[in-house]
């Protein structure tokens, strides 16, 4: 570090830049250059987005657990650091902390004790999915002479609000884990993690039902998946058995006449699921409970990545904020008494010695609650320790600290003022009420929108239609004038029906066309619509002659896709879109041969996808009064609508 003097005041510049002014310029420098300045730690339990704490084999095909699972978070840290080292168990790593990036890599070890080895890695980068907002994840592998334990925790650095709540919390789950819950075996609150399929035998769904949802002793969240009538089911069991890891266990039904049974045993087919939905039963749930708190997704929404999401993020909150996870490295100062939750019912107490030469000496106690071998499969639970309320106590007077007027050397003196008895409970009444007012300002300007945007799709519906009647007024006109100049009745320059109607003999240059609505939706809408080359070019091809009307449903679609983004749609694509008049279709016949499929095909950013949704306009097959936007909501890791065709309508089975 560099020094000088100016004016009294010491000057030092340290290695990161920085030039720090003042007495106790050195001190603050010292802690600048200190690595518990430059450590980067984990954010608050509540602004937890996902959390889990599993365990793995201490070996697995013949190769240590610990270094595959430090490969895999390797991989992904080099998604946004790509000259990160890789990660091993033998050297730390440290990368000073910036808005989105930065990573703190440490290893504790002393082999000959039950804990063999201590890592922790914590890294800082942008959410997968949600621009602009960075997130921290944290690891902590811990091997013993049996096992490895894993401990995940990502919080978001901004609050739950800069994800987008539930949306951006769904999305949240480390990639590295994929892989590590695909092909390794694991285990998670004390049971194999593996799809839990419930047998056909009778009175299999009531023993779930009775032994596993309705458990007073059940901590962790119950999804249950249903076949779709026809059989199969809407999602990949084992896809979404990885989705649910630190979030809820997984029980599948085999057939959907199962779902009946289902429903007599939770008492009413509102608290039920079916025709290939997932519901999830939280802790505590009885029957007569309001379904809306056991979250259910039906099989349209399980296939939409958003919605998807949503259902996702609200319960890996729900059990993230829950999970307490073993303190970080650098936290475990010596002596230290450490008790953590950990799987199946264990209560493991850990307790750290260091010793001079800084490596950790663990002795281990475990208690281990035995599952009755009776019971269902995966019903034991961890225990979880919920957070304490902290209560602080005034004497009765509401103490609030507010700034003293006089102020010496520049500096403003805090001093405590004492308020009249329940003044804080006022402003806090205060506060909500403000609140419910703002929320209800939000809902007022929601539905002014609504209204503008239904408003606009139906006047440009109706001028459509009138378009329509005016040509059909001029070809009339033009019939009837034919037929009496045939007839010589009378001439055919004194004809005059009066129908009022005069086409325009030559079109208007200015008019808008097809491609400029496209254009133009695309510019204004970027963060809500996606446009492919594709769809510009059936745009400019298609004669369609009502452009202000493709305008208008744009328009909406970008509505839409915003409020979906937000999480604040609160229906089904085909109930929004229906409360606009507007003509959506979540996919195209099952029946249709794979050649007319082909159609359907389109890549984005490298990735195949089916644009089977779409708006109908119109139903002839008239190019010139028939237009079909064909898009996919459910293409990966995009929120967006990506629009694939605007224009004419795909050939199928029944083109005429």
């Amino acid at each position: 570090m560099a020094r000088e003097t100016r004016l009294g005041n010491e000057v030092i510049y340290v290695p990161t830049g920085w030039r720090i002014v003042g007495i106790r310029a050195g001190q603050i420098a010292e802690r600048v250059v200190s690595d518990d300045f430059n450590r980067l730690t984990e954010g608050p339990v509540e602004n937890t987005l996902y959390a889990v704490q599993c365990t793995l084999p201490r070996f697995f095909k013949g190769r240590p657990t610990v270094e595959q699972v430090l490969d895999a978070i390797t991989e992904e840290v080099r998604l946004t650091w790509e000259e990160c080292p890789r990660i091993t168990r033998d050297e730390g790593i440290k990368r000073s902390p910036s808005r989105y990036g930065g990573l703190w890599y440490e290893i504790a070890a002393r082999p000959g004790n039950n804990l063999v080895w201590v890592g922790e890695v914590i890294w800082r980068s942008a959410h997968p999915v949600v621009t602009g907002a960075p997130i921290t994840t944290r690891v902590l592998l811990e091997e013993h002479a049996a096992h490895v334990q894993l401990s995940v925790r990502v919080t978001a650095d901004g609050g739950l609000a800069s994800v987008r709540g539930y949306i951006g919390a769904g999305q949240a789950q480390p990639s590295f884990l994929r892989p590590i819950a695909r092909d390794i075996p694991l285990e998670w609150f004390g049971a194999p993690f593996r799809v839990q399929y419930v047998s056909t035998r009778e009175g299999e769904v009531e023993r779930l039902v009775r032994d596993v949802i309705a458990s007073e002793e059940r901590a962790i969240p119950v999804a249950v998946l249903t076949p779709l009538e026809e059989g199969g089911y809407a999602v990949d069991p084992g896809e979404l058995l990885i989705d649910l890891l630190g979030r809820a266990v997984l029980y599948v039904l085999r057939e959907h006449k199962q779902t009946f049974a289902l429903t007599n045993a939770v008492g009413d087919r509102r608290m039920s699921c079916y025709w290939g939905a997932v519901r999830v039963y939280m802790p505590g749930w009885d029957k007569h409970d309001n379904p809306y708190a056991h979250p259910l997704l039906v099989s349209d929404r399980l296939t939409d990545p958003v919605m998807k999401a949503a259902w996702l993020g609200e319960i890996g909150i729900w059990l993230g904020t829950r999970i307490t996870l073993p303190p970080p490295l650098g936290e475990r100062k010596p002596p230290e008494s450490v008790v953590s939750s950990t799987n199946g019912g264990l209560a493991r107490e850990h307790e750290v010695i260091e010793d001079g030469t800084g490596s950790l000496e663990v002795s281990e106690n475990t208690q281990v609650a035995e599952a009755d071998p009776a019971s269902f499969p995966s019903a034991a639970a961890a225990e979880t320790s919920e957070p304490a309320d902290v209560t602080t106590e005034l004497r009765g007077e509401d103490r609030v600290g507010v700034r003293d007027s006089s102020a010496v050397s520049g500096a403003a003196l805090v001093t405590p003022q004492i308020v009249a008895p329940g003044t804080a409970v006022l402003f806090e009444r205060l506060f909500e009420e403000v609140r419910t007012l703002g929320c209800s300002i939000s809902d007022l300007v929601d539905e002014v929108e609504r209204l503008r945007t239904l408003t606009a799709v139906r006047s440009a519906g109706t001028s459509a239609i009138e378009r329509r009647l005016g040509h059909v007024e001029a070809i009339l006109q033009r019939m009837i004038s034919d037929m009496q100049i045939g007839a010589g009745a009378i001439p055919g320059d004194q004809m005059d029906v009066g129908f009022g109607f005069e086409e325009d003999e030559e079109p208007d240059e200015e008019s808008l066309t097809l491609v400029d609505v496209v254009r133009t939706a695309a510019e204004a809408y970027s963060d809500a619509l996606v446009f492919l080359d594709s769809a510009y070019e059936s745009a400019s091809e298609s004669p369609y002659e009502s452009p202000d009307r493709v305008q208008a449903v744009l328009d909406a679609m970008a509505r839409i896709a915003r409020r979906r983004q937000d999480g604040v749609l609160g229906m089904s694509l085909r109930s929004a879109f229906s409360e606009l008049g507007i003509d959506y279709r979540s996919g195209i016949s099952r029946t249709t041969p794979e050649r007319l499929r082909e159609q359907y095909r389109f890549n984005y950013r490298g990735l195949e996808f089916e644009a089977e949704e779409h708006i109908a306009l119109g139903n002839t097959y008239d190019p010139r009064r028939c237009l079909r936007i064909y898009f996919s909501s459910r293409v990966p890791n995009e929120l967006r609508f990506v629009i694939a065709h605007v224009g004419r309508h795909f050939t199928v089975t029944t083109t005429t």
